[in-house]
C-alpha cells in the first residue's frame, strides 16, 4: 500500500516512527491507535493528560506534556498534527527544519480514506452518533470495519472503550467540517 505525501510516494513499510502533535485529541488519538495496531512506533505530545492519553500510555505510547522542539528527533519518519495548532508551533517548526514529512490530521485521514472503501459521516449535529451507529451495523453484519469516531464507543476493546476499531473492511470515519477539513 502506498500513500502520497506532497507529491512524493512513500512505501508505508518504510515508516517506522510517527509523532502526533495534539495526541490527546479524539480524532488524532484514533489515528494513533490505527498506526499502533500496525506495529508502528507511536509517540506524541499534548498540553494536558486525559483519559485518552492515559490509555495510550498503557499501550506503550510515549507522550510529552510539554510541547517543545526537542521532542522532535531526526529518526521520526512522519509527523501528524491537529489543525488546532498554529503554524509556528515549536514541534511543527522543528519537523520542517529536519525535513520530516508532516501531515495535518485531515490530510492523514484523507490519505487513509483513499486506500479503503470509505463511509464518511459529516454535518453539523449527530456525526458521532451516526458514525457509531453505522459502525455497529457493519460490525453486526460481520463486515469488519475500521472505525475512527469522535467519541469513545460503548463497544469495548480489550475491556477499554475506544475511538478506534482496527478492522480490515470499509473505513467508517467521522468527517469534521472544522476549517473545511472534510474537503
Amino acid at each position: 500500500m502506498l500513500l502520497y505525501f506532497y507529491s512524493m510516494s512513500v512505501n508505508l513499510s518504510s515508516i517506522q516512527k510517527v509523532y502526533f502533535i495534539g495526541l490527546g485529541g479524539i480524532g488524532v488519538s484514533a489515528l494513533a491507535r490505527k498506526y499502533l495496531s500496525e506495529g508502528w512506533q507511536v509517540s506524541g505530545s499534548d498540553r494536558t493528560a486525559s483519559k485518552i492519553t492515559t490509555e495510550l500510555e498503557k499501550l506503550g505510547v510515549k507522550i510529552f506534556f510539554k510541547q517543545k522542539a526537542r521532542n522532535i528527533t531526526a529518526d521520526i519518519n512522519l509527523v501528524i498534527y491537529t489543525i488546532a495548532i498554529p503554524d509556528n508551533h515549536p514541534e511543527l517548526v522543528r519537523a520542517r527544519q529536519l525535513g520530516i514529512r508532516f501531515l495535518s490530521y485531515p490530510e492523514a485521514l484523507g490519505k487513509l480514506s483513499r486506500t479503503l472503501f470509505t463511509i464518511a459521516i459529516s454535518g453539523t449535529h449527530g456525526k458521532t452518533t451516526t458514525t457509531a451507529m453505522v459502525a455497529e451495523i457493519l460490525v453486526a453484519a460481520r463486515r469488519d470495519p475500521m472505525v475512527i469516531v469522535g467519541s469513545l464507543l460503548q463497544r469495548t476493546i480489550n475491556n477499554h472503550r475506544s475511538n478506534f476499531i482496527a478492522g480490515k473492511g470499509p473505513l467508517v470515519a467521522e468527517a469534521c467540517e472544522y476549517r473545511r477539513s472534510f474537503l
